[in-house]
């Protein structure tokens, strides 16, 4: 099921250079686009449900061949590369380990985060916070989740560097702690992350507690609520810096 999730993610990714290089093609790219985007969030829906079930096998129908051909025709009519989410994953490898080096500990670390997350039962247990949130009257889009890579976290806080050096550094929505660990690691600063799914915190905490390096105790961890004054106040009156890191957050947030 992961599969053909990440194949129709290469689909859409490509379509997206389409789009971007080629004006006449771009109306059919788009309505492509979108058929890529129903087919993929049928297919999310199923990886939860399989998710849930505990079952050894689910099978699923699914028929996008056609789909791919007339994507993959449309790529080579105009020139574009198709997209590699291997090739990627890669290259964003290769660079991590070209900056910081394969034996740092921040890479190591963020090498730790990343096999957590790839773990089915990291998956399971992430969809069941969205769940138990959502019945709580959250905003289940407001709960994705992603992984930032380190060369790209880099990218970010070195632009804002010359704040990072006085008081505590606040990451609103900290998920697995990469902001929090690159920026104590790096600049030496305390930090502190709030994220509201339990799953994250716990997996933020588990890493620092397994490299007391990079300077992050598991206590600089909350989880709880943005929203909450009694959870949230404390840690915006101690902070000079505050990172926002979702996109996908209610307009009141």
């Amino acid at each position: 099921l992961k599969q053909v999730l990440d194949e129709l993610c290469e689909c859409m990714m490509t379509l997206q250079r389409v789009i971007i290089k080629s004006k006449e093609h771009k109306e059919k790219a788009c309505k492509l686009l979108q058929k890529a985007s129903k087919y993929r969030c049928f297919m999310r829906r199923q990886i939860d449900k399989a998710l849930l079930s505990y079952e050894d096998g689910i099978v699923v129908e699914i028929h996008y061949d056609e789909l791919r051909s007339e994507i993959e025709s449309l790529a080579v009519e105009c020139e574009v590369q198709w997209y590699s989410l291997q090739r990627a994953r890669a290259e964003a490898d290769r660079r991590d380990a070209e900056i910081f080096g394969s034996d740092n500990n921040l890479f190591l670390a963020f090498k730790a985060l990343a096999e957590a997350e790839s773990k089915i039962s990291f998956q399971r247990a992430l969809l069941l916070d969205k769940m138990h949130l959502s019945a709580d009257g959250h905003d289940v889009d407001a709960l994705a989740f992603g992984s930032t890579p380190l060369s790209s976290i880099a990218k970010i806080l070195e632009k804002t560097c010359h704040y990072l050096h006085h008081g505590n550094f606040l990451v609103l929505g900290s998920s697995t702690g990469r902001f929090c660990f690159y920026a104590a690691c790096t600049f030496g600063i305390s930090v502190r992350g709030l994220d509201i799914s339990p799953t994250l915190t716990a997996v933020a905490r588990r890493i620092a507690s397994r490299y007391p390096q990079l300077n992050v105790l598991q206590n600089h961890f909350v989880c709880g609520d943005v929203s909450d004054a009694d959870t949230i106040d404390p840690l915006l009156n101690d902070a000079s810096v505050v990172l926002m890191t979702s996109l996908c957050w209610p307009l009141r947030l």
